[in-house]
């Protein structure tokens, strides 16, 4: 599947990138020539990166501003913007084959209504993918609290509330780290170590923040765990100190220049 070119990137750049676009990719795989809802779409991105697979795409978000935006920057002929809320889907019964949500669910106390309303617009043979964080993993933490999220879930609370509606319920793990892949045909699974003061100890789970469900009322597909690898130079951190170190050398030029000027000054 090709995914070249910039035109889906979102405006947030760094971790938040490299979660939300993984997040689209891996979705992408269980889109194909099929019709996607893709409710709380924000600024579009992620319709254009489905758009390359599904055979039709809506993107609802109750957001004007945001439908405008995207309605604007993505114009392929599969993908419809529509302004609605999550409770309220502007789309008939039955209509689509796929529902995407990433990091929705946390911002609104109707998770019910939410379901429901998936529900409604799902075929019976329909996949829903959603993703939200982990409460117990933050709170381990000790992040601050999203002032923005009303109600979290712990992983056992999302998935038996995905069980309410759902006969099938699978759920895989994301954390973004700066770590080595080390893989091979061979491989049946996945050991995690993890670097501390005074040397490396080995962990069988890696605690991961966020939780990636896929939810369906028929046989569940094959989920693979899934790399997104991009150049280790447009890690945030390493940005920084980039631009860090150029702030640096213009400043040093500056002063260079600056007692070049009044040498120069002085001896004539």
């Amino acid at each position: 599947m090709d995914f070249t070119g910039e035109r889906f990137l979102p405006a947030v750049k760094g971790i938040v990138e490299l979660e939300h676009l993984h997040r689209y990719f891996l979705a992408a795989n269980f889109v194909k020539n099929l019709e996607v809802l893709d409710v709380a779409c924000g600024e579009g991105y992620g319709c254009d990166i489905l758009s390359n697979s599904a055979k039709h795409v809506y993107g609802v978000d109750m957001s004007e501003e945001s439908i405008r935006h995207a309605s604007d920057r993505y114009r392929a002929g599969n993908v419809e913007f529509r302004c609605g809320d999550c409770c309220e889907i502007p789309l008939a019964d039955s209509s689509v084959d796929v529902v995407t949500s990433f990091e929705t669910i946390e911002h609104h106390m109707y998770h019910d209504e939410m379901l429901d309303e998936i529900l409604r617009v799902l075929r019976p043979n329909g996949l829903l993918i959603m993703s939200t964080p982990d409460k117990d993993t933050f709170i381990k933490l000790g992040a601050e609290p999203n002032p923005f999220h009303v109600k979290e879930l712990r992983v056992g609370e999302f998935k038996d509330f995905l069980k309410t509606r759902f006969s099938e319920v699978e759920l895989l793990f994301q954390k973004v780290m700066y770590g080595s892949f080390i893989f091979g045909d061979s491989a049946s699974g996945m050991l995690h170590y993890k670097s501390l003061e005074g040397g490396l100890l080995a962990e069988g789970d890696i605690s991961a923040p966020y939780v990636f469900a896929f939810a369906t009322n028929q046989k569940m597909p094959v989920l693979n765990a899934s790399v997104y690898e991009v150049d280790f130079c447009e890690n945030e951190i390493v940005r920084a100190l980039q631009r860090d170190k150029a702030k640096l050398k213009r400043k040093l030029k500056r002063r260079l220049f600056s007692r070049l000027i009044k040498s120069l000054k002085k001896r004539f």
